[in-house]
């Protein structure tokens, strides 16, 4: 540790350390060297450093998903105006679908103002649908007033739901493969639909995927899911062989991403830069959301929205999902 210089990265050139970790390091042995502190001070402080990290370690899943804020569980525990979407005067279909695991989501289909699905009638032009994948914090009802908006000004049927572990949905806890399985079901649920009733509002070819913070990293982990089964589809139709289980009819027609993130790796050495040592991240980091990863795969149009001014997930990663998924255009001032 003779050295002290930084590189690019922000760690010691000469440990390899995350500087913070260096300096503690470098403090605690020169406070023993000249003896201004004692073992027993150094012994507590490496205590609360261990017990901390063991904190995260163990609880990093209840970090990430917090399915209750305020004691808001239920659309039913929020105020007026946030239960349900008939309190913003919208029309809505309570539905629920079950996932390849078993698990029973809820959400609300909201279909197209009634202007929009009357002309679709005379002009044989659906609406699209929006299948939105939200936040890591509270329930649907709680983005209720977001419906509104989209309901107004864009006139799409929308279908939002809660992943498991949130809102009315079954209370198995959230997992990452877990909330790609719920939002499959809920994509399924818009095929299925649409396949039931021809003559009804929702067109299979037109679906646009949105997903906004963890949102978006649950849509891109859907769309890079349908993706690999469209290519597999494709392969054994080619080959002879019938698609079978897990065909998909129609891939998204779009995908939408507000303010996401590229990894939780990168999220990790954004918030908690003390724990950037890759082997510890190797070894106890659970999560992944790989988006950097997943967004390569994707081949459909994409709009990606980041802001300067958010608070949670630095800028410059929405800028390297940009990237990644080689969309060349330059953010707009946010």
């Amino acid at each position: 540790m003779a050295s002290a210089t930084l590189d690019g990265t922000n760690k010691l050139v000469s440990t390899g350390l995350p500087a913070p970790i260096a300096y503690a390091l470098l403090f605690v042995a020169c406070g023993l060297y000249f003896r201004m502190i004692s073992v027993l001070m150094v012994a507590m402080f490496m205590s609360i450093i261990v017990l901390g990290l063991a904190m995260i370690v163990t609880y990093q899943e209840s970090i990430l998903y917090i399915p209750v804020i305020q004691g808001w569980r239920t659309p039913a525990d929020n105020p007026p105006g946030y239960q349900e979407p008939s309190q913003q005067r919208l029309q809505y279909q309570d539905v629920y679908f079950t996932t390849h695991d078993g698990v029973k989501i809820h959400g609300w289909f909201i279909p197209a103002p009634r202007g929009a699905l009357e002309s679709a009638v005379l002009s044989g032009y659906k609406p699209a649908t929006l299948l939105f994948c939200h936040e890591n914090a509270g329930n649907i009802g709680l983005r209720i007033p977001e419906f509104a908006k989209v309901h107004q000004a864009m006139r799409v049927n929308q279908l939002v739901f809660d992943y498991r572990g949130y809102g009315f949905s079954d209370t198995k806890p959230p997992t990452e493969a877990g909330l790609v399985a719920d939002a499959l079901a809920a994509y399924e649920w818009i095929q299925q639909r649409a396949a039931a009733d021809e003559a009804g509002p929702i067109d299979p070819s037109k679906v646009v995927v949105v997903g906004r913070s963890l949102g978006g990293a649950v849509a891109i982990a859907l769309c890079a899911e349908l993706g690999r089964r469209r290519r597999k589809q494709q392969e054994n139709e080619e080959g002879g062989r019938l698609a079978g289980e897990g065909g998909v009819p129609h891939g998204p027609a779009g995908l939408v991403v507000e303010n996401s993130f590229t990894s939780i790796s990168d999220m990790v050495d954004a918030k908690f830069p003390i724990l950037n040592v890759p082997l510890f991240k190797a070894k106890f980091l659970r999560l992944k959301w790989d988006s950097l990863s997943a967004i390569q795969e994707l081949d459909l149009p994409m709009l990606l929205l980041g802001s300067k001014r958010d608070e949670i997930v630095p800028a410059h990663q929405m800028h390297q999902l940009r990237d990644a998924a080689g969309a060349k255009l330059p953010f707009p001032a946010a």
